[in-house]
């Protein structure tokens, strides 16, 4: 039977984009639809009938029960977008605590906006119970957008926030004096993907600062960044990171046990500062400090 062409400017629903289909359906006397929708974006829908007749009137939606598995959807908004909270080198102990709520690097919500502005991740550090996001000694003060900003609330964009530990998100550094004794020669630096870190080798030269891409690859993804101190007669190595006017030790990269790693994901756009430090049969605390700067 000939259901007719399609009236101009109309995509058969078969071949949209958005089709996901459930084994055949959703096309001739089939009563459900799967629909694959992008995050951060408000859908609206309704429906009508089109075979060799012609084309019935519009139905809009009302609430109805869900499949199994799904949420039903009234005639609220038809949303769901991502809040993403980079934090900043803290770490995020979510409330009830324990190892599978605590986070480190990113932490990623997907939220229903139905129309009323969403508050974001609570942060409570005077409260065991609540949200707590720490930083060493730095105390969590807000959540900042890409211009610095404070922001609270979320509509239904898609959304990436950083925690603000009351210095600027850009960072800075400024790491202790310290004799540069460490030959740089001993000292390699390379970054690339997490499976190939050594992808790229960066030329050391004295008092330089070395630019280094916060992603990379083909897709883009977090760049790993490795200090490694070779030569010979080197104890007691350690990696002494400064970010954000805070010092902390690295721990070695796996089983090393003379270099270390950094994910830069994990690091604000701006400068940070590794000092390599060990020991020699002649001497004790000998360093060499190296600047990068995270674009």
């Amino acid at each position: 039977m000939d259901k007719g062409a399609a009236p101009a400017g109309v995509v058969d629903f078969q071949g949209s984009p958005v089709w996901a289909g459930k084994g055949g359906a959703m096309t001739y006397g089939d009563t459900e639809a799967y629909f694959k929708l992008k995050l951060g974006v408000v859908y609206e829908m309704r429906i009508r009938a089109r075979n060799y007749v012609g084309t019935s009137d519009w139905a809009d939606r009302s609430a109805a029960a869900a499949a199994t598995g799904f949420t039903p959807y009234g005639t609220e908004k038809i949303n769901r977008m991502k809040v993403e909270y980079l934090l900043n080198g803290g770490t995020l102990i979510l409330a009830g605590g324990g190892a599978s709520n605590t986070k480190t690097g990113n932490y990623t919500e997907y939220k229903n906006w139905a129309g009323t502005d969403i508050a974001l991740l609570k942060i409570d550090n005077d409260d065991p119970s609540a949200n707590q996001l720490k930083k060493g000694g730095s105390r969590f003060q807000k959540w900042v957008g890409a211009t610095g900003t404070e922001v609270t609330e979320s509509d239904y964009q898609n959304l990436s926030v950083t925690a603000s530990f009351g210095s600027s998100v850009t960072s800075s550094v400024s790491g202790p004096d310290a004799t540069k004794d460490v030959e740089l020669s001993d000292i390699t630096v390379t970054y690339g993907t997490a499976a190939s870190p050594t992808a790229n080798t960066i030329t050391l030269s004295a008092n330089g600062t070395y630019i280094v891409p916060k992603t990379t690859g083909t897709p883009a993804e977090a760049t790993n960044l490795k200090i490694t101190l070779g030569g010979t007669g080197y104890t007691n190595i350690k990696f002494e990171l400064t970010y954000n006017g805070s010092q902390t030790i690295l721990p070695f990269d796996g089983a090393s046990t003379n270099s270390c790693k950094l994910v830069l994901n994990d690091y604000s756009t701006g400068k940070i500062q590794v000092r390599v430090i060990a020991d020699t049969s002649n001497a004790t605390g000998m360093s060499q400090t190296l600047t990068f700067d995270l674009q």
